[in-house]
């Protein structure tokens, strides 16, 4: 009987390894006016991805979107169906492929790291301070056409800081010629 529960038990214990949608950023830390490349990573993942629609939101007074390159992990044949469009604060973006099969899209997508990139978005730093990318909404189908369910995907958002310059305003040259040239005056 001892044996039956810890068998029992070892199979309760064993985990399956839940896919993870991450957010990564190319560098932690930029300047006003830089360009911010967030990539979009998929991995673990145990199934063919087919299409993703994804929200992911940002800090609209610190960053300003600037463009979106989808990945080709999801072409096998022709062009797959690709949207973006910004709203305030919120960036949607999906991509789903009609023409191939899942053995197909498994096969592209098997990596040696088992990972691969849906896309790419660049932002402009536009002001001073710490920002966040976070997915608001994560939807994913298989080449089957099912939706994978989101308690088998793990979130991975991120963050960053914009470092600020502080403009010292430069005095007035003749302002501080001014007292020098009294002290000049004086002494003669």
């Amino acid at each position: 009987m001892k044996k039956f529960f810890a068998v029992l038990g070892l199979f309760f214990s064993l985990q399956t390894q839940a896919a993870l949608i991450s957010v990564e950023l190319d560098n932690t830390s930029y300047q006003k006016g830089d360009t911010i490349s967030a990539s979009i990573w998929m991995s673990d993942l145990n199934t063919a991805l087919a299409g993703f629609n994804l929200d992911l939101w940002f800090k609209s007074t610190a960053l300003t979107f600037d463009s979106i390159t989808f990945g080709n992990y999801l072409t096998v044949f022709a062009d797959t169906d690709k949207y973006s469009a910004v709203s305030g604060n919120l960036l949607n973006f999906s991509e789903l492929n009609f023409d191939a099969l899942d053995f197909e899209l498994a096969e592209l997508q098997a990596t040696p790291d088992n990972r691969f990139q849906l896309a790419t978005i660049t932002f402009i730093a536009k002001k001073a301070g710490a920002f966040a990318l976070n997915f608001n909404k994560v939807e994913l189908s298989d080449g089957w056409g099912v939706e994978i369910p989101a308690d088998e995907v793990q979130i991975g958002n991120t963050s960053g800081v914009i470092e600020g310059v502080e403009e010292v305003p430069a005095p007035a040259t003749l302002l501080l010629l001014v007292p020098a040239l009294l002290w000049l005056a004086r002494r003669r």
